[in-house]
């Protein structure tokens, strides 16, 4: 939302571009779909609470005039040799390959992450096993996720779950809510006055 902000649209829009060119640059799939969606979200909010009748045309030509720069845009430039559009459809086609390195490390991390988590007793399912459990119990029984040795998880929510049990996970899941929840109370309350 802070890009929104700025007044100078070439300045907004490059900004917005550099950000995405940089979280594409990661090629984590979570960091794509993020920033993809917290610009959706940003103009559907804007229209539903901010923006009365005349200027919701005007929002959602904005939207229209931001998705189109950037799609043109990310059809151009290009990080390891791939488009920042080629490189969003080949992170998330990559999970849908039966040969996915990615793919089968997810799977299997999860198998076995539950599996570990699960056959804990009660208190430490409640209660979690304390900071970085699943790769330091792993290391200590030899124990790895694919041939290659990996001992990370790579999945916050187990690894969450593992660390401080249904508890933290719990309570990390309602204030996401709680907070979503108060955003849309704050929102609708700002545009009511």
């Amino acid at each position: 939302p802070f890009y929104f902000r700025i007044k100078n649209i070439m300045v907004r829009y490059s900004f917005i571009l550099l950000q995405l060119y940089l979280i594409f640059g990661t090629e984590k799939r979570t960091g794509m779909f993020c920033s993809i969606l917290l610009i959706v979200i940003y103009y559907m909010m804007q229209l539903l609470y901010i923006d009365r009748n005349k200027r919701r045309f005007r929002t959602g030509l904005y939207f229209l005039v931001t998705a189109s720069i950037l799609f043109l845009i990310s059809n151009y430039v290009t990080i390891s040799n791939q488009t920042l559009i080629e490189i969003f459809f080949t992170r998330f086609d990559a999970l849908n390959t039966t040969d996915s390195f990615s793919k089968m490390h997810r799977l299997t991390s999860i198998s076995k992450s539950l599996d570990i988590i699960f056959n804990q007793n009660i208190l430490r399912i409640i209660f979690g096993n304390g900071f970085a459990f699943l790769p330091m119990y792993m290391a200590s029984r030899g124990i790895n996720i694919t041939t290659l040795n990996f001992l990370v998880i790579d999945n916050s929510y187990i690894s969450l779950l593992a660390d401080f049990g249904l508890l933290g996970l719990g309570a990390l899941i309602f204030y996401v809510i709680r907070s979503s929840a108060n955003l849309v109370k704050m929102v609708k309350r700002a545009t009511s006055v």
